[in-house]
């Protein structure tokens, strides 16, 4: 397994929580972390974790962040292979072809259980659907995602107290591509 990892950070720069990626390596990097790379300006970083435990390497990130930007900053770590799972995901190629279709993961802390699940299940409708890995939801959208019913508060509510963060599978296989196990 490669000792470079994916983290995904939460919430950087949405709303008032802007900051460049050249200083996201700089503080990483200061932070003792190497081959620090990003992709986009969405919180997409890749790391060396040395070996480092996923634990560990989220921990060291948060406090890292929290000290140089002044705010917390919730990351969530994957190994390639974990990426590259997310990115073939369960729904087929039939499933997500159609105008507008689109499907996101949202990585969790924790694994998927039947409260996980249930969370889930309470929002599910013909437009959008849902399916599960060990720490992964994965969302299925069928149209524009600003035209579901989940968009515009109902999604955040539901999963206020679920520790996650979301990505749109075109963003992961970008970084498959640029990165993923070969």
């Amino acid at each position: 397994m490669s000792r470079r990892v994916a983290v995904f950070l939460r919430g950087l720069n949405v709303g008032g929580h802007r900051v460049k990626m050249a200083r996201l390596r700089e503080l990483l990097a200061a932070g003792g972390f190497a081959g620090v790379e990003t992709l986009l300006a969405s919180g997409n970083v890749v790391i060396d974790s040395g070996g480092e435990a996923p634990s560990g390497v989220e921990t060291r990130i948060e406090s890292l962040l929290e000290e140089g930007l002044g705010y917390a900053v919730p990351s969530f770590v994957r190994s390639l292979e974990e990426v590259e799972a997310a990115v073939a995901g369960p729904f087929t190629p039939a499933d997500e072809d159609g105008p507008d279709h689109a499907r996101y993961v949202l990585f969790l802390r924790r694994s998927v259980d039947d409260s996980v699940r249930g969370i889930f299940a309470a929002m599910e409708s013909d437009r959008d659907s849902f399916g599960f890995a060990d720490r992964e939801v994965h969302w299925l959208s069928r149209g524009r995602i600003s035209e579901s019913p989940l968009f515009g508060g109902r999604f955040d509510r539901e999963t206020r107290g679920l520790a996650h963060t979301m990505r749109n599978v075109n963003t992961l296989r970008r970084l498959v591509d640029k990165y993923g196990v070969r």
